[in-house]
């Protein structure tokens, strides 16, 4: 940028040196015919005539170049480089010629030269000063010279003239310096005028575009409020003209809120305001954000008001967004957890200071999930909404009703008492309405939905400060009514506490065992009635507790069952039931493998069951599934079709615990099973037992009639072996045989 400068500013000097060059050529003109005039007679006319001809060429020439360079015909370097090697030519010309008269003369044509040479160093600093260098040159050559021809001259008068030159030539030498200075001073500020006057009309142009386009609403306004220049921002949030609001008094606007704020500009203030604005030209309330600062003139007097006004109803929107969705469902509309958990604290605070006893309520619909599974979440938000429309309608001002998520409901009652008997009678009491708020169903607009619901209740009391442990024993009693049959109430007691301790210990060992391989599959054998030898086994389950030994399947398997860590589980029994078949080289016709009713409802399951079987190399039917009554009677057709595509592989199927159903044999020509199990209740006591014998013989018939091998459990005795033999029985399994053994026990009693 600084070289730029330099360069504009060398080009401009450049310029003003070529215009004034004709003047002081024509002078230079004047001046070489006066001394050739003059010299005429006392100098050599040859001489004389070639020096005033070859200086007379070179002001033409450069003369010429002058007018082509100002008529932009030749570059700056190239008229630079020209003028000045023209000029030094031309005064080192001129001063030897005039050297070369000055000894030939007498003293007045000798004072005569001096003159000559005074007044065309003159002209020259005048001239020739835009450049410093050329200046400084120009006046060495002329007037040195000078200087050392007077010097060797034997007169005083001259020695005396030329100390005269000599400080002639040092005043024009400092005057050629500071008047170069000058001019480019000069230059200078006139380019800075020139640079700071365009900044300004590009900012006044900028902040004129500014004005009218930037997205904030902007004004201008007087000390008497009238508005003297709007942009379209803030006409198209006004829903008006930018004319109409140009001129516009806004002391006559019907909304005056920000108007004493944009007076106080006037007193050297910024201002501001925010909030609502009802328009009197569109008629529409909305939220502005009002800025307000002075302007001001020439002299620093404000002379006007900048108005600044955004348009915020959409961020204003947004947060109280954000503020409801803090402390309120977007579902029901009832609070969150978030903010009930604050007015429990409070609550609970008010209990300390009281020493009275409080209420909690804890609400999980039941079966919600088999709504949402079947129906759709539309239908079950919906239901969402009814129910909490209908609870509020049973509830008191004050009561704080919640959703915490899901289909889980809570209720602080407000009311406190100091006797726990009144408090609890308070809670009952509003716990029947609540149930009787759903017995009406709830209707949607394909379905009629029956609600039930389960509830707990936890008796609030002073001592009680953490809110986390209060809900969690809520919700410990609300599980009790679920686990006591649903559609119930149940108040919170510690037993239920340590229950649901259990089995969060038991989970996380069970969880544990699963990581670290704890478990082991014993077998126990089946028999050929027909052979007496062992041509199947059925897996059972143990667990090698690093603690407490080996755990037997019923401590364990029910609760895995509710906690869904029965899949990895029964996962981890399928792939180690195709491992001990390979493992046994193929002893076997099958291994049994108990399947549950989540697993077998698994979407992947039959991609599990095709999986391990290639990972072992062996074929699907050396795995019998064994079903229980309860997961063939779950969506029947589903069922059957699910079997169907199984079996289809080669897997077989057993139904297990045949007989303790109501329904089995109303489903049993339905369900596309290859075994039939009797339960062992059945067979353990048939012997003492008319009723067991008649059971089982009827369970071995109807199996028959349906082309279904019979299993029978429990066989303990050679009488027990006998009657199914007798009975043409299949197979059996039970102590008489053998116990659940290790694979390793297994082996041996093959052998």
């Amino acid at each position: 940028m600084k070289k730029d400068n330099d360069n504009k500013i060398k080009y401009e000097l450049m310029e003003l040196m070529a215009s004034d060059s004709f003047a002081s050529s024509f002078a230079f003109l004047i001046i070489i015919s006066v001394v050739t005039l003059v010299f005429w007679g006392p100098s050599d006319k040859i001489f004389l005539s070639v020096w005033t001809f070859c200086l007379y060429g070179i002001i033409f020439i450069r003369t010429f170049f002058i007018k082509q360079f100002l008529k932009n015909k030749i570059n700056f370097n190239a008229i630079y480089l020209i003028f000045h090697i023209l000029t030094i030519l031309s005064v080192a010309l001129l001063s030897i010629g005039l050297m070369l008269i000055f000894p030939r003369v007498n003293e007045l044509y000798q004072a005569f030269i001096v003159m000559i040479i005074a007044g065309t160093s003159a002209g020259a600093v005048m001239t020739l000063s835009y450049f410093k260098n050329l200046s400084i040159s120009y006046l060495l050559i002329l007037i040195f010279p000078l200087i050392y021809t007077l010097f060797r001259q034997n007169s005083d008068i001259l020695h005396a003239l030329n100390y005269l030159v000599i400080l002639f030539l040092i005043m024009a030498l400092l005057f050629s310096i500071k008047y170069n200075k000058t001019i480019i001073t000069t230059l200078k500020n006139k380019n800075q005028i020139l640079k700071t006057k365009k900044a300004l009309e590009v900012s006044k142009n900028n902040f004129e575009s500014i004005f009218k386009e930037v997205p904030v609403g902007l004004f201008t306004y007087n000390e008497k409020l009238v508005i003297t220049q709007a942009n379209k921002a803030l006409a198209t949030f006004l829903q008006a003209p930018v004319e109409k609001l140009i001129g516009l008094d806004m002391k006559t606007l019907k909304d005056k809120v920000f108007l004493q704020e944009l007076e106080k500009v006037f007193l050297n203030e910024k201002v501001s305001y925010e909030g609502k604005y009802h328009t009197t030209l569109a008629n529409v309330t909305i939220w502005i954000k009002l800025n307000a600062i002075p302007m001001y003139d020439t002299q620093g007097n404000i002379s006007s008001g900048l108005g600044m006004v955004e348009d915020i109803t959409q961020q204003v929107e947004y947060q109280e967004q954000l503020k409801y969705h803090a402390f309120y469902d977007s579902l029901t509309g009832l609070t969150n957890r978030n903010a009930f958990t604050g007015y429990l604290q409070k609550f609970m605070h008010r209990l300390e200071r009281t020493k009275e006893y409080g209420i909690l309520l804890f609400i999980d619909l039941d079966n919600f999930k088999n709504i949402n599974d079947s129906l759709g979440h539309d239908v079950g938000d919906y239901v969402l909404k009814i129910f909490a429309q209908r609870i509020k309608k049973v509830l008191r001002k004050g009561d704080i009703f919640a959703r915490l998520g899901g289909d889980e409901f809570v209720i602080l009652i407000f009311q406190t008492e100091s006797n726990p008997i009144f408090i609890n009678e308070i809670a009952l009491n509003i716990s029947n309405k609540i149930h009787e708020a759903l017995k009406e169903p709830i209707q949607s607009d394909t379905e009629t939905l029956y609600i039930t619901l389960s509830l707990g209740i936890k008796t609030l009391q002073s001592d009680e400060k953490d809110v986390n442990t209060i809900l969690k024993h809520a919700d410990i009693a609300m599980y009790e009514s679920k686990n006591s049959g649903k559609n119930k109430t149940s108040f919170y007691d510690a037993a239920m506490s340590e229950q649901m301790q259990r089995q969060l210990t038991l989970h996380n060992e069970l969880k544990t065992a699963i990581k670290e391989k704890q478990f082991e599959l014993y077998l126990q054998p089946i028999v050929d009635l027909k052979t007496d030898k062992i041509v199947s086994a059925e897996a059972l389950i143990r667990w090698n507790h690093p603690t407490k030994g080996l755990i037997f399947p019923d401590a364990f398997i029910d609760y895995a069952e509710t906690s869904n860590l029965i899949i990895e589980i029964g996962n981890w029994v399928i792939d180690r039931a195709f491992e001990m078949f390979h493992e046994l080289n193929h002893t076997l016709e099958d291994i049994a493998v108990n399947i549950s009713l989540k697993q077998f409802y698994q979407n992947d399951f039959e991609d599990i069951l095709l999986n391990n079987a290639k990972k072992y190399n062996l074929h699907p039917s050396c795995i019998k599934l064994e079903l229980t009554e309860s997961v063939t009677l779950k969506n029947l057709d589903d069922t059957v079709n699910k079997m169907l595509a199984i079996k289809s592989h080669g897997f077989k199927f057993s139904m297990d615990d045949f007989g303790t159903g109501y329904s089995s044999l109303s489903y049993l020509k339905n369900l596309p099973f290859d075994y039939l199990k009797i339960d062992q209740s059945f067979v353990i006591n048939m012997l003492k037992n008319e009723s067991d014998k008649k059971l089982v013989k009827i369970i071995i018939d109807v199996a028959q009639q349906f082309n279904f091998l019979v299993i029978a459990e429990g066989v303990e005795t050679s009488e027990h072996v006998k009657f199914m033999q007798e009975n043409k029985c299949d197979f059996y399994q039970g102590y008489f045989m053998s116990k659940p053994i290790p694979i390793q026990k297994f082996k041996t009693l093959l052998s």
